[in-house]
């Protein structure tokens, strides 16, 4: 068999193991994920964005579905209350007349 058979062959087989359910793909960012989610949490826990990163962390990890809404609804009522604020702030004058 020449050496460019061989390579497809051998790349056709690494392709199909990684199809293969049972095969490992896991390369255990998960933890390290949460670790620096829910650091980013503790620094500022008024940050929806850290919420919301530590929410999306929960999503491959079994039995924390609960944990991961908790996360999503402290994200969305952090992002509300910030819009809110948001909106609450009037425009200057020297803006909103162009001088």
């Amino acid at each position: 068999m020449r050496s460019d058979q061989q390579r497809s062959k051998k790349f056709i087989q690494q392709i199909n193991e990684l199809k293969d359910p049972t095969y490992d793909t896991d390369l255990g960012f998960e933890q390290l994920a949460v670790i620096e989610a829910s650091e980013s949490v503790s620094i500022d826990p008024a940050n929806h964005s850290a919420h919301r990163f530590l929410s999306d962390t929960y999503v491959g990890i079994p039995r924390q579905e609960i944990a991961r809404g908790s996360e999503l609804a402290e994200a969305t009522i952090h992002f509300k209350s910030l819009t809110s604020t948001w909106s609450m702030t009037s425009i200057p004058n020297w803006v909103s007349n162009g001088t």
